[in-house]
């Protein structure tokens, strides 16, 4: 236990940090993998290891560096997975989206409004640049309002715009910033950093942050701009940080479940209770 940051808590709070990597398709959801996150105060403190049980090999790993190593083990033993999501603790990280990159991995991760890009159109063209100040340059016609998911009241609608970013990039793939802003309050928004196949439409990325639905007018992307046809391929695996309460290091387990869709609705709601 530490005091520490939680960011579900959205304050300082007495806890241990778990970095959890979920599987997530249109069939459903499951946890695949955690890692108990150990501040470098805990690190450093050889009694405080002795007491809660810590290996001496273990070392200093921030939140970043755990999510890649879980996620190597993931791709290592063969999951299928298009698209790679996190919160600004994980899209901050360049090192950790570079390595995505390299393992042609998709990514959709949050970034901070502050976050230095390459700029790759307009007045922008090979200079470095803040994600918001990209986003004050799209012009209104290129907003386009869709559904985040359903939410208690109905589809969660905003409107949602991309930038590209970083000109000098690889044939077939891309780079983006996502934006979106809300309906009621055009200064609120949130941003996105993206990497995916360069014929992903704006409409289209599974399981992530981006809009998950389209516009009723919207037409249904071909499958040549997509290719996310075959639903082994449709999956995302999301890394996030949660607060645990458990006061020893071998004692943060969280259970695994097989994916919803091996069993009833009523068992997998039942699982998923038990997981929280």
């Amino acid at each position: 236990m530490a005091r520490q940051y939680s960011g579900t808590a959205g304050r300082i709070e007495n806890c241990q940090i778990g970095v959890f990597v979920t599987y997530v398709t249109a069939a459903g959801r499951s946890f695949l993998d955690r890692e108990l996150y150990l501040p470098k105060s805990w690190i450093d403190d050889d009694d405080r290891r002795r007491e809660a049980g810590i290996d001496d090999k273990i070392t200093f790993l921030t939140k970043p560096q755990l999510a890649r190593a879980m996620l190597a083990r993931a791709l290592a033993a063969g999951v299928p997975a298009r698209w790679v999501t996190g919160d600004e603790v994980y899209g901050s990280d360049r090192r950790l989206r570079m390595w995505l990159e390299a393992e042609g991995v998709g990514h959709v991760m949050a970034a901070k409004s502050n976050e230095p890009l390459i700029g790759a159109t307009g007045r922008h063209v090979f200079t470095q640049v803040r994600a918001d100040v990209l986003a004050d340059d799209v012009a209104e016609q290129d907003w386009q309002t869709l559904s985040a998911g359903d939410g208690a009241k109905g589809p969660r609608l905003y409107q949602w715009a991309r930038v590209s970013i970083r000109p000098l990039r690889k044939k077939g793939v891309g780079h983006w910033l996502l934006i979106r802003r809300s309906l009621t309050d055009p200064s609120r928004r949130a941003f996105y950093g993206c990497y995916g196949r360069a014929a992903t439409t704006l409409m289209n990325p599974p399981g992530s942050p981006a809009p998950a639905g389209r516009s009723k007018n919207a037409s249904r992307p071909r499958n040549n701009e997509t290719d996310f046809a075959d639903p082994t391929r449709d999956s995302t695996v999301a890394v996030s940080p949660r607060p645990r309460r458990h006061r020893q290091h071998r004692h943060g387990v969280v259970p695994m479940a097989p994916p919803p869709s091996a069993r009833s609705r009523k068992a997998a709601r039942s699982s998923r209770s038990r997981c929280r």
